[in-house]
């Protein structure tokens, strides 16, 4: 039998706690199906009722408000113009076959929307080639011993997604021979310890290739596009919110001062084609989904020094903002735990810049619709010379 609880809010909570509460809520339990903000009220969906849930709730939401004190969201751009368009276009998308849902957070893509999502590729990956990025190609996943060192686990242990082969042995491989038992559950027997991480990023390849290395030239640029994969729970919603999903990031490895400024550069680019796509966009400070425990200060201290930044694109069926690029500088902190050094001996830093494919995808679609004969000549331009544009 399912239960609902319900939690209040201050109504002067913001917009980035609200929607942080809503999406860590489904970590506390697996019973949680769906997490809903009707207005102030918290609704806490559960396929049974959970002893204590209520008080963990209560807690994670006092939790999460203490960490956002002193975090004040500033605008830094924004683009403004008239929208025609408010449908969903995710029914259109799957009725033209061109998305399939084909598991929890995971989707598979061809046509047009496959064309617009390559094409953005190209747009992003030629401004990094034009910094001088070196194009690289990195594995589906990323040592785990790696993520524990840089911080990612201590940080994110909700997001990873653990991989491990088979345990060696006739009974481990019979055991998963035989298939899970009726609640889809493999024996943990027949499981070897997870030595690898799906990759929650594409930039922790960038740096475990780097590790203990000295970098030549500053600023040293790579870029890459790649699969992520970020357990969701309950927060999975389409394409707004994959499992696995698309990301092109450059990784730049220089002086303080130069990662600010290609940082703002790359910022500068992104909103210019904002405008020239004719699409409503802000960029704003914003910081990581820390798990809210014991994360407070790093929260508070990301936003005061404005270490990440997020070009947000308007969804005008939801009536919210979905964060599709973030610009992040990383200060001295990768480059020490990866042992990083520069050949003139001075302080590197590094930053990366993250674009989110099938985000960018689904607010194009969303604010000028599925028909792409209508969109504006530069955007229709991306689809120019894609082999999957059909």
């Amino acid at each position: 039998m399912s239960t609902i609880l319900r939690v209040v809010l201050d109504a002067d909570l913001g917009e980035e706690p609200r929607r942080m509460i809503q999406e860590q809520v489904g970590y506390l339990d697996e019973a949680v199906t769906d997490v809903e903000l009707d207005g102030d009220t918290l609704r806490v969906v559960t396929s049974h009722p959970v002893e204590g849930l209520q008080t963990g709730v209560q807690e994670l939401v006092d939790r999460t408000v203490r960490s956002f004190r002193r975090v004040r969201q500033v605008e830094l751009a924004s683009h403004d113009p008239a929208l025609a368009v408010d449908r969903d276009p995710e029914p259109a998308l799957i009725a033209r076959g061109d998305l399939v849902h084909v598991g929890h957070g995971t989707a598979s893509f061809q046509g047009r929307l496959l064309a617009v999502m390559d094409g953005l590729d190209r747009v992003f990956a030629a401004e990094g080639h034009r910094l001088g990025g070196v194009e690289q190609r990195h594995p589906t996943t990323v040592p785990a011993a790696s993520l524990s060192a840089n911080g990612y686990l201590r940080s994110f242990p909700h997001h990873a997604i653990l991989a491990a082969p088979a345990r060696p042995g006739i009974d481990s491989l019979r055991a998963l021979g035989d298939g899970p038992d009726a609640e889809g559950t493999y024996p943990s027997s027949a499981m070897d310890r997870p030595a690898q991480v799906l990759a929650p990023t594409v930039c922790h390849h960038t740096f475990e290739r780097l590790r203990g290395r000295t970098v030549a030239s500053s600023p040293t640029i790579l870029t890459a596009v790649g699969r992520c994969h970020r357990h969701e729970g309950a927060a999975t919603d389409g394409l707004r919110r994959l499992q696995t999903f698309t990301m092109r990031e450059i990784v730049v490895v220089a002086g303080a001062d130069e990662v600010t400024d290609i940082r703002q550069g790359l910022i500068d680019h992104a909103v210019g084609l904002t405008r020239e796509w004719g699409l409503r966009a802000r960029v704003v400070t914003a910081s990581d989904p820390f798990f809210a425990s014991t994360e407070d200060r790093k929260r508070a201290y990301q936003s005061m020094m404005k270490l990440k930044y997020e070009l947000q694109l308007w969804l005008p069926y939801a009536g919210e903002w979905l964060a599709c690029a973030s610009f992040n500088h990383h200060q001295s902190s990768l480059v020490d735990v990866y042992d990083i050094t520069g050949a003139d001996e001075r302080v590197l830093h590094s930053g990366c810049v993250g674009y989110g494919l099938e985000r960018w995808a689904l607010a194009i679609n969303a604010q000028h619709g599925t028909d792409d004969a209508r969109w504006p000549t530069p955007l229709r331009d991306v689809l120019a010379g894609s082999d999957t544009a059909g």
